[in-house]
């Protein structure tokens, strides 16, 4: 097997969902988590893969260099919790403030390897992530949460990904691009339209993924190139509905 065919780098732990479909799908996985409050649950969960070295919990957060800095933790939604105050207090959520250890991504690649997918959702740092990759250190594949479009794709074509989806993290689809064309300028009635066209048409696999989804080969849709991912994303941004967002996936 390749060297790092068969890691997984976890970067917004949360409460563990992802890791532990990681874990169980066979891979090793580095889980990185800011949030102090979710280390001694995580590290419970994860005991058993945590002593057999399958498992590496690393309670940081994701900054430009190492050190601390305060970090905004969201008591009504934990999963907002972010080095953006603005972030961590969305909707008027309340939210307190904590100092914690940081790391910069590429000291954490060059500990641990070249993964097989890299899953980035941390609220607001993802781009520290990507800008922390070399051609030379990017997985396989990757998924990132959209923030601003036109940076993040710049950002993986430039590591030199060639292929490109965009997935719900609601249904875990793709849509269509006439659909998101639909949407984006039909307005009320052509969204049910597109909803009902689009039922049933779901990813492979089965129902145990954590709450980022499937990955790889396994996510819904045809691959694309950037500019039609690009295109498609400025669609969805024209009408994207507050119940639902995006993640990029890319692929070598």
């Amino acid at each position: 097997m390749p060297s790092g065919a068969d890691l997984i780098y976890d970067v917004g732990v949360a409460n563990g969902d992802d890791s532990a479909y990681y874990l169980a799908s066979g891979y090793r996985v580095v889980g990185i988590e800011a949030n102090p409050a979710l280390i001694p649950a995580l590290e419970n969960r994860f005991r058993a893969e945590i002593d057999s070295g399958r498992y590496h919990l690393l309670a940081v957060g994701i900054s430009e260099a190492a050190g601390v800095a305060p970090f905004w933790v969201c008591d009504d939604q934990p999963e907002l919790s972010s080095f953006s105050r603005s972030w961590a207090a969305s909707n008027g959520a309340r939210h307190h403030k904590v100092e914690v250890r940081t790391s910069n991504f590429a000291s954490i690649l060059e500990r641990f390897g070249r993964a097989y997918y890299c899953k980035i959702d941390i609220e607001g740092n993802d781009h520290l992530c990507l800008r922390a990759i070399s051609p030379s250190t990017r997985p396989r594949y990757i998924s990132v949460e959209i923030e601003e479009a036109e940076r993040e794709f710049a950002d993986l074509v430039a590591l030199g990904y060639r292929r490109f989806k965009l997935i719900s993290q609601t249904s875990f689809r793709q849509p269509r691009t006439s659909t998101a064309f639909l949407n984006a300028h039909l307005g009320p009635l052509a969204r049910r339209v597109a909803a009902h066209m689009q039922r049933g048409r779901g990813p492979r696999g089965g129902a145990s993924w954590g709450p980022s989804g499937p990955f790889g080969e396994d996510t819904h849709g045809r691959w694309m190139s950037a500019e039609r991912a690009l295109a498609l994303s400025r669609l969805l941004a024209a009408d994207r509905s507050p119940a639902d967002w995006f993640d990029i996936h890319a692929a070598d």
